[in-house]
C-alpha cells in the first residue's frame, strides 16, 4: 500500500515531518516498509497485515494518522487540489456526503442478475450516459502517478483513484458493448474463455465467478475486467460496478489463473460491506464532475443484509489484560478515533464495531487496539514473579524417553499409526470396540493392537524402497490400544525385518536400560494349527493385547512372572513384538547404583556346547549362573571367582552337529574386585559349569571333529 505525504495532507492537516510520521506509524502497528523522500513530498510504502484490510486505502491510513497525531478534520473540508473544480467531500468515516447527483429517484428497469448470492452478496450498478472520455485533470494524474499508477483516461482513473481512496474496487464497463445492456453474475460455463484488459486470454475453470452479459463473460469477478468491454475514448455510456465478492473464491480463482490485481488483493482480505455503496456514490460524483454525463439508471442487490456487531468492553478487563489503567476519556477518544461507536458508559462500555473493521470479533480484539494506540512503550516491563516448586517425579515420561532413546540408537524409527480400523481384514470384529455413529464407512473400529499398523507401515515403506532389496526397516510405536473391557492400555509395538533374534536382542537391551533384567523371563506359547489362537494368547496376556493373523513361534514375555507381551515371527525375516508398556513403567528401576571401576584384569573363557534343538538360551544361562554362584539367589557374585558377564555369540547347525541338535557358543568373563584371578581357579569353575550343563540340559562339549 502506497500513499504520498501530499495526499495524506489533503484529508487531515499534518505538521509532522515525514520521517517522524513514519516512526510514529510503525511504532503503533502500521509498519512503514519504505520511505522515499521526494523534495517537498515523500512516498510512504506500508506493509499491511492481512487482518488490517481497512488500511488498504488512503482514508484508512489517514484515519490512523489523525488519531496518532491528534489532527482535527474539518467536516466541510474537501479533497481539493490546487486549481480546478473541487471534488465532493469525504467524511472522516470514509463516506461521501449525500449528493443529489449520485442518487436517483424512482425505480429503474432491472439490469443486474446474481446467480450465486453466496459468492456475490452485494452488487450495485449505476448507468451514466453521455460521458466524455478523455484525459484526466492534472490533480488526478498527479495523485495516481505519486503512488506508481499510470493515467489511462478520466473514467478509468477515477475508478482506480476511488479504489485506492476507499479500499473498495470498482470497474466501469462500456455499456454499449454489453450484449443486452445487462449484467449477470454467474459461474463459468464449460469451455469459456476471456481476454482481459492486460491483453491475455485465460481459460476459465468451473470454480471461477464471472461478470457476464447476455452472451459471454465480460470480466473475471473481483480480479480483472475484459478487453471487449473496456472504456475507451469512443465510449459514450458506462455501467459503473461496485460489488462485494466472497474472498475465498477470489483467492482460489486468482491462484488458479495465476492472475492478481489490486482488486483481488483487497477482495481476498474482505472489503467493507457498507463501503460498496459509498464508493459507488463517490465515483459517480467524480465521473459526473470530470467526465460530464447524467445518471439514468441505478440498481442495488444486497443479499448480505449486514448487521453491525456490538461488543461489551469491561474496563476491569482492560486493566487485567494489559497490567495498566488507561483513563476512561482516553479509551473513548481512541475508540471513536478508530471509528468505533459507544452506546453506554460506566464500568462496561457497549462498543459498536464499524463495518470496515471485520477483524474485530471480541472484547480482546478491542483491548489489543487500545494497547496498540496507547503505546506499547507505556506498558511497564517487569520480571514475572514465578514461585519455585519442587518438580513432580514423572516416571512415565522418563521411562518413555529412555525407551525411545534406546530404540532409536538401535536403528529403529518411531511411527504413529491410525487408531481406527476399517471392516476389511478383521477376523474377529466382535472383539473390537465399534463406533456408535461412524461418519465414514471405512474407519469404524478402535484398534486392539499395534501390529497391524506397523505391518501396514512396513509394507508401504517396502513398496517405496522396492529398488533396494537389502533395505532394513525397523519400526516402533508407543501408543494406546482399546479393548472390549472398555479399557485402554499404553502399548509398545516393535517390528524388525532383520529377524527374530535381532529383535529379541533389542528387547533385551531395552529391558537392561530400564533396569528390568532380573524380573524378565520368557516362555513359548502353543498355537493351534487353525491359527484361531486369539483366546489362548489373550488369556496368557490378560486380555491386554491381540496379534495379527499369521503370526507364529510366539514367545511370551513375563515381567515378574506375569505375562506382559509377546515376541513372534510373521515371516522368515519379519519379527514383531508387543509389550504392555504400563507394566514396563510399573516395574522399571531407574535408580543408578555406583559401581567402582575395577582396575584388575578379567579372564574370559569361551564354551561351545551341543544341546537338543528345543533347548532355550535362558535355560543355558540359568544353569551357568547357578553353577558359578555360591548362592541360588544371587547369580552375579561368587566368593572366589565372580562372574562378571555371560554373553551368547554363536548358533550353528551343520554336519558336525547331530540331527535334532544345535551348537551354541557363549563367553564367560570373570573378574574379582580386589585380587587378580588365577587361570587355574577359573578353569575349575568352567569344569563345574560344563558338568552342570551335562546333568541339567543334556549338553555336551562340541569337538572340532
Amino acid at each position: 500500500m502506497k500513499i504520498s505525504y501530499s495526499l495524506l495532507k489533503q484529508y487531515y492537516p499534518i505538521f509532522i515531518p515525514p520521517k517522524r510520521l513514519a516512526e510514529i506509524l510503525t511504532n503503533h502497528g502500521i509498519h512503514v516498509e519504505n520511505l522515499e523522500e521526494r523534495g517537498d513530498d515523500a512516498l510512504f510504502e506500508f506493509e499491511i497485515t492481512a487482518n488490517r484490510q481497512d488500511c488498504l486505502s488512503f482514508i484508512g491510513i489517514a484515519r490512523e494518522v489523525a488519531l496518532l497525531t491528534g489532527a482535527k478534520v474539518k467536516r466541510n473540508s474537501q479533497f481539493a487540489p490546487t486549481g480546478g473544480r473541487l471534488s465532493p467531500a469525504i467524511r472522516p468515516d470514509g463516506r461521501a456526503f449525500k449528493s443529489r447527483n449520485s442518487q436517483l429517484k424512482g425505480r429503474s428497469t432491472p439490469f443486474i442478475q446474481i446467480k450465486d448470492p453466496k459468492l456475490c452478496p452485494i452488487y450495485i450498478g449505476r448507468i451514466i450516459r453521455d460521458v466524455k472520455v478523455g484525459p484526466s485533470p492534472e490533480w488526478l494524474c498527479s495523485a495516481l502517478e505519486s503512488i506508481g499508477l499510470r493515467s489511462i483516461n478520466n473514467v478509468v482513473d477515477i475508478t482506480n483513484f476511488v479504489m485506492m481512496e476507499t479500499g473498495q474496487p470498482l470497474h466501469a464497463f462500456d455499456l454499449d458493448k454489453l450484449d443486452g445492456h445487462k449484467i449477470i453474475v454467474r459461474n463459468v460455463c464449460k469451455g469459456e474463455k476471456i481476454m482481459t484488459i492486460d491483453g491475455k486470454t485465460y481459460e476459465l475453470s468451473a470454480q471461477t465467478l464471472v461478470i457476464a452479459d447476455a452472451r459471454r463473460p465480460v470480466a473475471i469477478a473481483g480480479i480483472m475486467g475484459g478487453k471487449d468491454t473496456e472504456v475507451t475514448s469512443a465510449t459514450k455510456n458506462i455501467l459503473l460496478e461496485s460489488a462485494l465478492f466472497e474472498g475465498t473464491n477470489i483467492r482460489r480463482s486468482s491462484r488458479h489463473l495465476k492472475l492478481s490485481s489490486d482488486s483481488s488483493y483487497r477482495f481476498e482480505r474482505a472489503v467493507d460491506p457498507k463501503g460498496v455503496e459509498n464508493a459507488s456514490r463517490r465515483a459517480t460524483e467524480l465521473i459526473l464532475q470530470f467526465a460530464s454525463g447524467s445518471l439514468t439508471d441505478y440498481q442495488s442487490l444486497d443479499y448480505l443484509k449486514y448487521k453491525e456487531k456490538r461488543i461489551s468492553l469491561r474496563l476491569e478487563r482492560i486493566s487485567r489484560v494489559l497490567g495498566i489503567t488507561i483513563p476512561l476519556p482516553e479509551i473513548k477518544r481512541i475508540l471513536r478515533g478508530l471509528g468505533f461507536g459507544l452506546l453506554s458508559g460506566g464500568k462496561t462500555l457497549r462498543v459498536v464495531v464499524p463495518s470496515f473493521r471485520q477483524d474485530v470479533s471480541g472484547e480482546i480484539d478491542i483491548i489489543e487496539e487500545l494497547a496498540r494506540v496507547w503505546g506499547y512503550e507505556r506498558i511497564p516491563t517487569e520480571a514475572p514473579c514465578i514461585p519455585l516448586r519442587v518438580a513432580q517425579e514423572d516416571k512415565q515420561g522418563e521411562v518413555m524417553n529412555i525407551a525411545r532413546k534406546t530404540l532409536v540408537e538401535s536403528g529403529y524409527n518411531e511411527v504413529l499409526t491410525n487408531s481406527f480400523w476399517d471392516k476389511s481384514n478383521i477376523m474377529e470384529p466382535q472383539n473390537l470396540i465399534g463406533l456408535l455413529d461412524p461418519e465414514s464407512t471405512t474407519d469404524r473400529f478402535l484398534r486392539n493392537n499395534l501390529s497391524r499398523g506397523l505391518l501396514e507401515t512396513f509394507n508401504l515403506n517396502e513398496n517405496y524402497l522396492h529398488s533396494e532389496p537389502q533395505n532394513i526397516i525397523k519400526l516402533f510405536e508407543i501408543s494406546k490400544t482399546y479393548h472390549k473391557d472398555n479399557k485402554e492400555y499404553l502399548t509398545l509395538g516393535v517390528l524388525d525385518n532383520t529377524g527374530f533374534y535381532s529383535l529379541k536382542g533389542t528387547i533385551r537391551d531395552l529391558f537392561n536400560a530400564l533396569g528390568l533384567t532380573e524380573c524378565i523371563s520368557y516362555r513359548f506359547a502353543t498355537l493351534t494349527t487353525s491359527g484361531d489362537s486369539s483366546q489362548t494368547l489373550m488369556k496368557i496376556l490378560q486380555d491386554k493385547m491381540s496379534y495379527p493373523s499369521g503370526i507364529k513361534n510366539i514367545m511370551v514375555i513375563n515381567i515378574n512372572d506375569i505375562a506382559a507381551g509377546y515376541l513372534g515371527v510373521v515371516s522368515e525375516q519379519i519379527a514383531l513384538s508387543e509389550i504392555d508398556f504400563e507394566a514396563i513403567i510399573q516395574y522399571a528401576n531407574l535408580s543408578k547404583q555406583y559401581m567402582p571401576f575395577i582396575r584388575l584384569p578379567a579372564i574370559k573363557r569361551d564354551i561351545a556346547i551341543v544341546v537338543p534343538e528345543k533347548t532355550r538360551w535362558d535355560e543355558i544361562e540359568k544353569v551357568c549362573k547357578e553353577a558359578v554362584s555360591s548362592s541360588t539367589t544371587d547369580f552375579t557374585e561368587s566368593k572366589d571367582v565372580p562372574l562378571e558377564s555371560l554373553e551368547f555369540f554363536d548358533l550353528y547347525r551343520g554336519k558336525q552337529v547331530p540331527e535334532g541338535h544345535k551348537s551354541i557358543a557363549f563367553s564367560l568373563t570373570f573378574r574379582h574386585p580386589e585380587k587378580t584371578l588365577s587361570g587355574e581357579a577359573v578353569d575349575e569353575v568352567i569344569k563345574k559349569v560344563v558338568s552342570a550343563l551335562e546333568q541339567n540340559i543334556h549338553a555336551s562339549l562340541r569337538t572340532s571333529k
